[in-house]
């Protein structure tokens, strides 16, 4: 069986579970939109305290040229704002770096230009697995995604446009 065919049968069966939990899903190929890889993109209604919406992709990475050509990996990117405001950069940085380093898994993320701020979490799987536990994994990626970046969400994205003090983040640390 084909790698590509694997991946895509994999990515509809995901799209499948979320439209199943009423969540607004759909694939985009990459012959389709000159991409990289295929790309499942689910839209979040009502996320994070203040309500806004967010943006979810799921993907599988081409990284064989790593060395680790009997791993799959599975990103799994929640975008939680597309608009940031350069002035308050350095406090974002910092409120990312500090919450970073208790997350036990994923990480919230800055695009090299300064423009977004994400949640990504990467999930490693051999690819000997059967698809059966590849989609579990799947599953337990995606929803991690959605839940540790949830509660952070609205205080993030108020801290990246002045809204929100980088105290109330070291508030919620241990």
């Amino acid at each position: 069986m084909d790698k590509r065919e694997k991946q895509d049968r994999l990515l509809r069966n995901l799209m499948d579970d979320f439209v199943d939990g009423d969540m607004p899903a759909e694939l985009f190929l990459k012959e389709e939109t000159g991409g990289a890889t295929d790309i499942l993109r689910v839209a979040v209604d009502d996320f994070g305290r203040d309500g806004d919406d967010a943006l979810a992709e799921f993907f599988f990475m081409d990284l064989e040229d790593t060395g680790a050509e009997d791993v799959v990996y599975f990103a799994s990117v929640v975008t939680l704002d597309e608009e940031l405001e350069q002035a308050h950069l350095p406090k974002l940085f910092e409120a990312v770096g500090k919450l970073n380093f208790y997350l036990p898994a994923g990480c919230f993320a800055v695009s090299s230009n300064g423009t977004m701020l994400v949640f990504k979490v990467m999930a490693q799987m051999p690819k000997e697995l059967s698809e059966e536990a590849m989609l579990r994994q799947m599953n337990i990626s995606a929803a991690h995604a959605l839940q540790a970046a949830e509660p952070y969400a609205a205080l993030l994205t108020g801290i990246a446009h002045g809204d929100n003090d980088l105290s109330e983040i070291e508030g919620l640390l241990p």
